[in-house]
């Protein structure tokens, strides 16, 4: 307070990689250091221990890292999460300084009444690159927008990729005129939509544990005009199950939807295969997973999938196999330049098998 200095907080968590990354790569610059150490006090808190946690739930940190700028009265003035090189770190620290550049100030200034389609999308961008969750901008701007502007394909656009509640103001609009919607964008389109707000939505419904809202939500559900209901609902049994950690459960429902659903995207797929390499001990659902994540590769081969199969194979005991896909990741790592630790100490403990 005395010098009215902005404080960094570098939110970071021990097992972040994109955190160890920032930490050896980038806090190191000679140029980052000479303008932090000029402008900022800095500190770095781990934020799943200690006061870290406190201040994780205070400022609504939910992924690493999350670098924020705060004022000598302890409040948020910018923030942006994820990994950033020597060039753009240094940048934000200079948005953090310029008033009305920082995001604090852009939230502030921002009147859905008058902002531009441009105006708006500039900021669900920013909030993005904060790991903000932006319901209530969005639910300001449709209020204005309504029907007819949420018919427009730049605004579909918008609401397609960040709307992700059921219940929201757009949500409604889009239920209630589906045909309309259908109409100017396709069953498919529309349909994949409702599917995936309902992916969205039921997991913050289900935490709740209040029966009133479960209640609201499958009624909903149940009322869709879409003719992905059953798919819905099955997939919901899925969530339930995962989020209960219900693992043997889970890995056969989840083996038994994506039969009928497999994933298309190569980062869904190794997703996937990577929970049933963390969670799953059947042998026999195993195999499921280590499909899924040959089926990634086909798609994109990637140090992270490959890395996947090198998991699997070894848990599920085929050293010969394990060692090929781990040597393969390590190269990966390095072309892409990602820190290959882990990978290296996989193989390690492959190298114990019999």
């Amino acid at each position: 307070k005395s010098e009215r200095k902005i404080i960094f907080l570098d939110a970071y968590a021990s097992w972040c990689g994109p955190c160890k990354w920032m930490a050896k790569n980038v806090f190191t610059d000679k140029s980052v250091g000479e303008f932090y150490n000029k402008n900022f006090l800095s500190i770095k808190i781990d934020m799943e221990e200690g006061v870290g946690l406190e201040l994780a739930k205070k400022y609504g940190v939910k992924a690493y890292p999350t670098l924020l700028y705060i004022d000598h009265e302890g409040e948020i003035m910018h923030r942006v999460c994820g990994a950033q090189n020597a060039t753009a770190f240094i940048n934000e620290g200079k948005i953090a300084q310029t008033p009305g550049m920082r995001l604090r100030d852009q939230i502030s200034a921002f009147n859905p009444q008058k902002a531009s389609h441009a105006q708006f999308k500039s900021l669900i961008i920013k909030y993005e690159e904060a790991c903000l969750d932006p319901a209530n901008l969005l639910e300001s701007y449709w209020e204005v927008q309504k029907k007819s502007g949420l018919l427009k394909s730049e605004n579909w656009e918008i609401y397609s990729k960040y709307d992700n509640d059921l219940f929201s103001y757009a949500s409604t609009i889009v239920l209630d005129n589906y045909d309309d919607f259908v109409e100017a964008y396709s069953s498919e389109e529309v349909d994949g939509k409702i599917f995936d707000l309902c992916a969205k939505t039921y997991p913050r419904y289900y935490r709740m544990n209040d029966s009133e809202k479960m209640e609201e939500y499958n009624v909903k559900v149940n009322g869709l005009p879409t003719s992905n209901v059953s798919k819905i609902n099955d997939f919901t049994a899925v969530q339930q199950s995962k989020i209960d950690k219900d693992f043997e459960r889970y890995g056969r429902l989840a083996v038994d939807y994506y039969k009928i659903y497999p994933p298309q995207n190569s980062d869904e797929l190794n997703a996937l295969a990577w929970y049933f390499y963390e969670n799953i001990e059947s042998p026999e659902l195993l195999e499921s997973a280590l499909q899924w994540a040959m089926n990634s590769i086909e798609i994109e081969r990637k140090y992270a999938n490959m890395d996947t199969v090198a998991a699997l194979h070894y848990k599920l005991g085929n050293k010969d196999e394990a060692i090929e896909y781990a040597h393969q990741a390590i190269e990966l790592a390095n072309i892409e330049k990602i820190d290959p630790t882990a990978t290296e100490e996989l193989l390690e403990e492959i190298n114990k098998l019999e």
